[in-house]
């Protein structure tokens, strides 16, 4: 009789209920969100370093290239010595040979975080396999 009034008294079961992720452990999906912020943040670097590069280069071969122009010489007040395209060739083709080592280094960064992207997980759990994305 005793454990008939218990069974009666007893309560139906509760569901399980999903507890919190403790402090220090970081979840599939946290993971993911920190990989691709860490991502976003290396391209815009590359990109940055690359896009000055391009820029530089670009404006000391024109320079390079305007300095051996062929120019009108009937001009009488105008300097045709090409001193100042001479300078900013010589400026700005080493400024993007040295902006070239930053792009490598972010360039090389990226591709080796883009390797480590997070997978799906496969793991056991009540009643089955579960999947974590």
């Amino acid at each position: 009789m005793t454990w008939a009034l218990a069974l009666a008294c007893a309560s139906p079961p509760r569901p399980a209920q999903a507890q919190p992720p403790a402090p220090g452990v970081v979840t599939p999906a946290g993971e993911l969100q920190a990989w691709r912020a860490k991502r976003r943040s290396l391209q815009l670097v590359t990109g940055l370093s690359g896009g000055f590069m391009a820029a530089s280069f670009v404006t000391g071969a024109s320079m390079l290239a305007w300095l051996f122009w062929p120019r009108a010489t009937d001009c009488l007040d105008c300097d045709n010595d090409g001193f100042g395209e001479a300078w900013t060739a010589i400026v700005m083709l080493p400024t993007a040979a040295l902006l070239a080592i930053p792009t490598g280094i972010f360039g090389a960064r990226l591709r080796r975080h883009e390797r480590a992207r997070p997978s799906a997980r496969i793991r056991p759990a009540p009643g089955g396999l579960k999947i974590q994305f």
